[in-house]
């Protein structure tokens, strides 16, 4: 009798069964695959974050982790026409938050805007983009082929802020290198703008608050006309308003001629019927003695003028002293050409 090995033994369609397992299982494969590859919604805190969805880390951190001295942990592109990078945070969180050497580097090309945050990043205290340095690089640098590299607006509040150094020990201007175009407000609360390149660099101080800010020309107004009362005498004081410009008649003519908040004003003074010889010092409103004078007579029955500028006092007023010989006097007359704000 001739013994058979059926475990060795093959029926004749054991080959096309082959097949067809191996292409269930191909099959079943593609199915999980495609299963994984376009899920709409995935857990990135049990796997691997997917691409072209939204991935949910629930209440944890997600945090990418690399040893390089020139590498970039994370780098965002799109190369379509839309953001590469949108950060929203929630009512008391960051919408972005940077820090480095660098805390931000923005590049943008072509016609996009470099950074763009909405303000909704941080809706509580207003700020779309919020940077800190405190080394001796800048807190955001923004470079951009054509347009504008930084673009800020603000619906309610300042579009753009500087936050003053407030290391006491700064040097004020930098001493460290820095490119023409640098804005710079130091611990002083003063705004320089470096003009010129170099190691410090060239620095002017363009804002501060001792300064009297940017001077605005006006059609010359009448603000004090002594004439229609009395001289004044040697060691007099006459206090002069100069918020509003007055008529020859002495009525108010425009009310609010030099606005509230105005830090000095470009005048000229004339002196007239004169007494005897003396001068007069206009100083600010809050100042009563100087050594100092504005305009000078020599005898009775002269006029003069003089142009000059003098620092305002919080309420907008000047003091006229009147110094000279016991017997002078004047009749003087102030008319404002222009005011610093």
């Amino acid at each position: 009798m001739q013994e058979h090995d059926d475990t060795s033994a093959e029926p004749a369609d054991a080959s096309s069964r082959t097949s067809r397992r191996m292409l269930m299982t191909a099959l079943g494969a593609a199915v999980v695959g495609a299963t994984v590859a376009s899920p709409e919604h995935a857990d990135a805190t049990s796997g691997t974050m997917l691409y072209g969805t939204t991935n949910d880390a629930g209440g944890s951190d997600t945090v990418l982790t690399e040893n390089s001295d020139l590498g970039q942990t994370l780098r965002v592109q799109n190369t379509g026409t839309g953001g590469a990078f949108v950060a929203a945070g929630g009512n008391n969180g960051w919408g972005a938050f940077a820090s480095g050497r660098g805390g931000v580097y923005a590049n943008g090309h072509d016609f996009g805007a470099s950074v763009n945050i909405p303000d909704s990043a941080d809706p509580v205290n207003g700020y779309a983009l919020r940077a800190f340095s405190n080394g001796s690089a800048p807190a955001v640098v923004a470079t951009c082929d054509h347009g504008p590299a930084v673009r800020a607006f603000s619906g309610s509040q300042q579009p753009l802020i500087l936050e003053p150094n407030i290391l006491q020990g700064q040097s004020s201007p930098p001493d460290s290198a820095a490119e023409a175009g640098t804005l710079y407000m130091d611990h002083l609360g003063r705004l320089l703008l470096c003009v010129a390149s170099g190691h410090p660099g060239t620095w002017r101080i363009i804002g501060a608050n001792a300064s009297a800010g940017a001077w605005f020309p006006l059609t010359p107004g009448r603000v004090h006309d002594s004439r229609a009362g009395i001289r004044i005498v040697p060691n007099a004081v006459a206090t002069v308003f100069v918020g509003d410009s007055h008529t020859s008649s002495g009525a108010i003519d425009v009310s609010g001629f030099v606005p509230l908040g105005a830090t000095a004003v470009s005048f000229n003074l004339t002196v007239t019927l004169t007494v005897g010889s003396g001068y007069l010092a206009v100083l600010p409103g809050d100042v009563s003695t100087s050594a100092t004078s504005t305009i000078n007579w020599f005898a009775t029955g002269q006029t003069f003028a003089n142009a000059s500028l003098c620092k305002l006092d919080d309420q907008l007023n000047l003091n006229v002293r009147c110094g000279g010989p016991a017997g002078a006097g004047a009749h003087f007359i102030v008319d404002v050409t222009g005011y610093y704000m």
